[in-house]
């Protein structure tokens, strides 16, 4: 890796007129500059941290989702017996509801910030996805808590669970 080193120094002068003894200068230290031509373009290490940051954004939201889908699992059964939800049932739905409304509010922040990084063609695609999967989950938790119906609670928490599935992988 052959470097190319450059030294300048910068001097300046101010505007005082000559008949009070101007202008004055000033000289600054030496500044060494070095050219590296193998070093990453300041264009390819501003992609790198933008796709750094959509990719933990993306991981976050995934994460959101599996908690989800773990705590969605087997509820479609829980969910089918009459009478009262058990409490440690609407607790996990509950934790669905709110890491899904987490995941939806990350994709959504995530859709906003690509718009301005060379990623910005996929924000509408981002978009997408809270929109048509993860908030279809988030209200099939929010009617499955509301419900008195076995049948109904047991159809939102397989709605819930096909979702979950479909966005963190089966």
């Amino acid at each position: 890796a052959q470097a190319h080193t450059i030294k300048v120094r910068v001097r300046a002068a101010d505007t005082v007129p000559a008949s009070i003894k101007g202008p004055q200068y000033g000289m600054s230290e030496a500044i060494t500059i070095i050219i590296d031509n193998q070093a990453r373009s300041l264009a390819q290490q501003t992609f790198d941290a933008q796709e750094q940051e959509i990719r933990k954004e993306l991981n976050a939201a995934l994460e959101q989702l599996t908690q989800a889908k773990a705590n969605a699992a087997d509820k479609e059964t829980q969910l089918s017996v009459p009478g009262k939800i058990p409490e440690n049932v609407q607790k996990q739905i509950e934790d669905v509801r709110r890491e899904t409304a987490a995941a939806e509010a990350t994709m959504r922040d995530l859709s906003d910030k690509v718009k301005d990084t060379a990623f910005a063609k996929l924000a509408p695609d981002i978009r997408e996805v809270p929109e048509n999967h993860i908030e279809p989950a988030r209200k099939a938790a929010e009617m499955a808590q509301l419900s008195d119906k076995p049948k109904e609670r047991a159809d939102q928490a397989k709605a819930i669970l096909d979702s979950a599935q479909l966005l963190a992988g089966s």
